[in-house]
């Protein structure tokens, strides 16, 4: 399991007092980093290959500014030219959010999914 700790800020927050629901996929996508990292190591978007498919939030409680704030993402399913990862957005030990998002191995070149190369595959199921 991955983690990644989140100091929310009061730019995040909106008019009701929380954290604007907006807010939280860019922070799921800071949490994702590590594994953007196996497909490609020098983050290039000249060299980008991955793309996402689909992703779910379900946002479960309010997320408030000045409070501790973790995510802790793992890969669920892995299948030939995709892959899930499943997230979860924890405040003060409470869950606030769960994440499904479903990336997909892409050669943006020639606009097509590729297999995921087994050392990647064998990274992911490490993590």
């Amino acid at each position: 399991m991955l983690t990644y700790a989140i100091a929310p800020r009061s730019s995040e927050t909106n008019a009701t007092g929380h954290i604007d629901h907006t807010a939280i996929p860019d922070w799921l996508e800071l949490a994702r980093t590590p594994i953007y990292q196996l497909f490609n190591p020098d983050m290039s978007f000249t060299t980008w290959n991955t793309v996402i498919r689909k992703m779910t939030i379900d946002y479960i409680g309010q997320v408030f500014h000045n409070r501790k704030t973790e995510v802790r993402t793992v890969v669920g399913e892995i299948k030939n030219t995709s892959f899930t990862v499943k997230q979860e957005l924890w405040q003060d030990e409470t869950l606030v959010a769960k994440a499904v998002t479903v990336i997909v191995y892409f050669d943006y070149a020639n606009h097509h999914k590729l297999a995921i190369p087994e050392a990647i595959r064998t990274q992911l199921l490490a993590l």
